[in-house]
């Protein structure tokens, strides 16, 4: 007989990182809302050290956080909880803990990736580490991993916007015609061509603004210089305060990039509430939160994007009814208190179930060593989230022929791969494949300096083939530091007598 804990059941939120970004928003707000009910108390656990002004919020919202704490203690807290909640994304902290021995507990798993793109995959370990998988975006269910459970397995649950921060929002007063852009400046999320995309609709008044912070901000800066007697561009750096911003909007302008990895979008469903249309691409997440033509417009590709824009500036008849219908639409099925009721409802079913302890899940990367498995457990780890897609990583680990072409590969993925590679480094810093892998994506990125230095920790941690000396000489010649580079040309030489032999990043 099942013993069912009694009300209120305690829920521990584990996530990679409290931040201000919409994972832990939507966290928060689920918190929040489901306490209100009175059945449940919820805790987190922030597997990296959490954003001072989100834990503030969690704080608000009537959040336990438990302190920074070891492994054991970590463990110690799944077991004490009635139920666990994973909040998922790719990172080399979540990772790491499924791969500790894990008491007996009620897991679900909420993904805040669609899983359609390296290095956000959702594998079958994943929808398997646990007895429920939530999807964020319906595209994840569509995903194959994910069609292989059982009904009572998988569910969606859209993440929940807190609504309070855009009540009450009285259009601002302005003489241009402002389409807005909220969120990550990123090319690892927005398009890379989005100041060109800008600079292509045709609206004499046209005036963007992006707000946010990011890696990408440099770049567009740059790129709005070069243009700017074509397109007209503000930057504006992090507010919480998005009332201010959205008050000063038209339309809002959201173009992704094709691999984004975009599912709940609370910044969408934000201008939504407050009656704003948006214009997204067909790519991740975003175009499933719109009905188009009816709460906004989905734009099948880049050109399409910027005639959606002049179509909603020369018909604000139409412009209007979108944000009308985007308003009701928000209000009826998005939001944080919509999303609680719907967990509860999980919560509850699962009171219902045992505890349960999952099988062992240690990394196994078959022909290396014990030792070498060992010494490696980043990159082992690593290669079991990317699943199918760690062919090339593979090739490197076991120099298979083409290793080359593998690492040049590696060299030049996508933005959200090279930075889940250095976050992996960052976590596992003696790992000679992360810092090898590292130092390939930093040298692609035009810094010099920072790969030769991992290329420096990739040889100082035992890689001692003639590839990683001749990666080494590359970047050290390319940052300045010529007696550096002879050096380790010279080392290399020592090894393979013809070592630039095939193509190389």
């Amino acid at each position: 007989m099942i013993s069912v804990p009694e009300f209120p059941a305690s829920v521990l939120h584990i996530i990679p990182r409290l931040s201000l970004g919409g994972a832990a928003r939507a966290l928060i707000g689920i918190a929040r809302h489901s306490s209100q009910s009175g059945l449940f108390y919820h805790s987190v656990v922030s597997l990296s050290p959490a954003d001072r002004r989100a834990l503030d919020l969690a704080l608000q919202a009537g959040l336990k956080v438990l302190p920074p704490s070891t492994t054991s203690e970590v463990v110690a807290a799944l077991a004490d909880a009635d139920i666990v909640h994973f909040h998922y994304w790719n990172s080399p902290e979540m990772h790491d803990l499924w791969t500790q021995p894990l008491p007996a507990m009620r897991a679900l798993v909420w993904s805040h990736v669609n899983g359609q793109h390296p290095p956000h995959l959702i594998t079958r370990e994943i929808v398997g580490s646990a007895d429920m998988f939530v999807a964020a975006n319906p595209v994840t269910l569509e995903l194959d991993s994910v069609k292989s459970l059982k009904s009572e397995q998988a569910g969606l649950i859209l993440c929940g916007a807190d609504f309070t921060r855009v009540e009450n929002i009285r259009a601002e007063h302005h003489a241009t015609f402002n389409v807005g852009y909220i969120g990550a400046v990123d090319f690892a999320k927005m398009h890379p061509e989005f100041v060109a995309m800008c600079a292509d609709i045709d609206v004499p008044s046209a005036h963007f603004i992006v707000c946010g912070t990011g890696k990408a901000v440099g770049t567009l800066k740059r790129q709005a210089l070069a243009l700017q007697d074509k397109v007209s561009l503000e930057f504006l750096d992090y507010v919480e305060d998005v009332r201010s911003i959205i008050a000063r909007l038209d339309v809002f302008g959201y173009p992704l990039r094709e691999s984004n990895y975009s599912a709940g979008e609370l910044v969408l469903q934000e201008v939504m509430h407050a009656g704003i249309p948006a214009v997204v691409l067909p790519y991740g997440g975003a175009p499933h939160l719109i009905v188009h033509g009816e709460t906004g417009l989905v734009a099948k590709d880049e050109k399409e994007y910027a005639r959606a824009v002049e179509f909603l500036y020369r018909h604000p008849d139409e412009r209007n009814r979108l944000g009308r219908n985007a308003a009701t639409r928000a209000k009826e099925l998005f939001g944080a208190r919509n999303c609680a009721e719907k967990f509860n409802r999980v919560y509850e079913h699962l009171l219902q179930r045992p505890k349960a302890i999952r099988g062992d899940s240690s990394p196994d990367l078959g022909a290396m060593t014990e030792v070498d498995a060992h010494s490696s457990r980043g990159a082992a780890l690593l290669l079991r989230s990317l699943g199918d897609a760690a062919a090339d990583f593979r090739a490197s680990i076991f120099e298979d022929p083409g290793v080359l072409e593998a690492e040049a590969r590696i060299s030049s993925m996508e933005p959200a791969v090279g930075d889940c590679i250095l976050e992996y480094w960052n976590y596992f810093p003696a790992d000679r494949h992360l810092a090898l892998w590292s130092g390939l994506v930093l040298i692609n990125r035009g810094r010099p300096a920072s790969a030769a230095a991992a290329f420096r920790r990739a040889i100082e941690a035992g890689y001692d083939h003639w590839r990683a000396q001749l990666y080494f000489a590359r970047a050290a010649k390319a940052g300045g530091a010529t007696a550096e580079a002879v050096a380790a040309l010279a080392a290399a030489r020592t090894v393979a007598p013809r070592p630039a032999a095939g193509p190389a990043p």
